[in-house]
């Protein structure tokens, strides 16, 4: 691999940079561009002050949408493995939500023509590639609807589902054989699949989400972070305000059961009957990621609750007020837990403690190794020994830079992050790499050979992660 080839890798690694000198294309616009991305179909999206634009990889335009002009880059949604964008005008009183197909350009669903005066939830449903919108509608009353992507038809609504008219949806949505799960701020409701019926609802009073200012740093490891949103981003944006949740569920191997969680408890329902099967599991904080394991469920709770955040972002007015709001900002309850799936009850003496969000994490043999973040940008690497119930090192070890790779090798456990480079023992923490050094925005490539590639420096090297040895060139 030479080297031209592994500055373009480099360059489609990092999301620090935004343009490549040499193009391979050029193509012009009519009016300023905005911003743009690349959807996961591969399709480049372009907003200008104009229209919308979709172009292939060769830089032809394969699709216009004039009437999607300055649309800002926060309220275009991408949904997930899917050609599907989800782009969201909101005006006071009235709204709409187009999904739209980003190989084609074709408006796969219109909120506005659907009878949606405004939406104020929307949820994916993954294994289904179906979308469930809530809102008002043109006749002044909630509705609820399911669509499905692949054809763009509506398959039901609802418009009185809910106990009360003050009940909102905190949750992602949960799918079953037969139905699907939702969460309000009082209750769960199952509901049924074809009809939208509800089959029954368990009470379970749960926060609201809250809207938080986004952290100092950004990590390529964002994505890890896979047990719904619990923080939401700018509460003016009303993409965020539609995708924004508190609340979760989820099934691992029995599908006569699921799980459920909220920032207060976790817990598990038979799906047929809503019977609790568990004594509810008390937490410190929402779940921020789950990892089934042959010992049981672990569990990594979030830094914050939302009441955490809604004091940092306005603790009131004065002295005091500057006080709750600086305290409240300072607040760390990011716990690792060992949980028995059968009964809920945990398997360790104590929680390891945390410091912040896990951003990524590595298992080798009976070593958990979980890279966080806090919400001041500050970095650690954590080393759990799973038999023992706890922490490898007294405290969690600090690292400069945002994590971008860990690896495990024969000595120990290599980590990159975009300033420095070395290798953990894993069974003191100690750092033991005599070749591990400091560098300024690294980025790197792995191949399938146990071999990686790093830019840092003004240099290329490769890695051989078996030897732990390093070729530059």
């Amino acid at each position: 691999m030479n080297k031209f080839i592994l500055v373009l890798i480099f360059q489609l690694v990092s999301t620090l940079l935004v343009a490549q000198k040499n193009s391979d294309w050029q193509k012009n616009f009519p009016s300023k561009i905005n911003w743009y991305k690349i959807s996961d179909a591969g399709v480049l999206l372009v907003a200008t002050k104009d229209a919308l634009y979709g172009l292939s990889p060769e830089g032809q335009e394969v699709w216009k949408a004039d009437d999607i002009e300055n649309i800002k880059e926060s309220n275009l949604d991408i949904i997930e493995n899917t050609p599907y964008i989800v782009v969201v005008k909101s005006g006071i009183l009235k709204g709409t939500n187009k999904v739209i197909d980003v190989v084609t350009g074709n408006i796969v669903f219109n909120s506005g023509d659907n009878n949606f005066a405004n939406v104020t939830k929307r949820l994916y449903l993954p294994k289904s590639n179906k979308l469930i919108f809530y809102g008002g509608s043109k006749n002044g009353v909630l509705m609820l609807m399911m669509v499905d992507l692949t054809t763009g038809q509506k398959l039901w609504e609802q418009t009185k589902i809910f106990e009360k008219n003050s009940e909102q949806i905190v949750s992602e949505a949960g799918e079953l054989n037969d139905a699907v799960l939702i969460a309000t701020n009082k209750r769960i409701y199952k509901l049924s699949t074809t009809t939208g019926e509800e089959m029954y609802n368990i009470d379970m009073k749960s926060d609201m989400p809250v809207a938080a200012p986004p952290k100092k740093k950004g990590g390529m490891f964002g994505g890890f972070k896979a047990m719904g949103n619990a923080f939401g981003g700018n509460r003016d944006e009303a993409n965020e305000m539609q995708t924004m949740t508190s609340a979760d569920f989820f099934q691992h191997k029995e599908d006569n059961a699921f799980y459920f969680w909220n920032q207060d408890v976790f817990t598990k329902f038979d799906a047929a009957t809503g019977k609790e099967m568990w004594k509810r599991f008390e937490l410190p904080s929402p779940i921020a990621y789950v990892l089934h394991d042959s010992r049981g469920m672990l569990i990594a709770t979030a830094e914050k609750r939302l009441e955490d955040v809604a004091k940092a972002n306005n603790g009131g007015g004065g002295l005091l007020g500057k006080l709750k709001s600086k305290n409240a900002a300072g607040k760390n309850r990011a716990s690792l837990y060992l949980i028995d799936p059968a009964t809920g009850e945990e398997k360790w003496n104590s929680d390891i403690d945390l410091k912040g969000d896990v951003l990524a994490y590595k298992l080798t043999g009976n070593k958990l190794v979980l890279a966080t973040q806090k919400d001041d940008g500050d970095n650690y690497i954590s080393i759990a020994d799973l038999d023992a119930g706890k922490s490898v090192t007294k405290k969690p070890l600090s690292i400069k830079g945002e994590i971008q790779d860990l690896q495990v090798t024969p000595q120990g456990l290599y980590y990159r992050t975009t300033d420095q480079i070395n290798i953990l023992d894993l069974e003191s923490g100690d750092k033991t790499w005599k070749k591990g050094f400091k560098v300024k925005q690294c980025v790197g490539y792995n191949d399938n050979g146990g071999v990686g590639y790093v830019c840092a420096n003004d240099m290329i090297y490769k890695v051989d992660f078996n030897t732990e040895t390093w070729k530059s060139g």
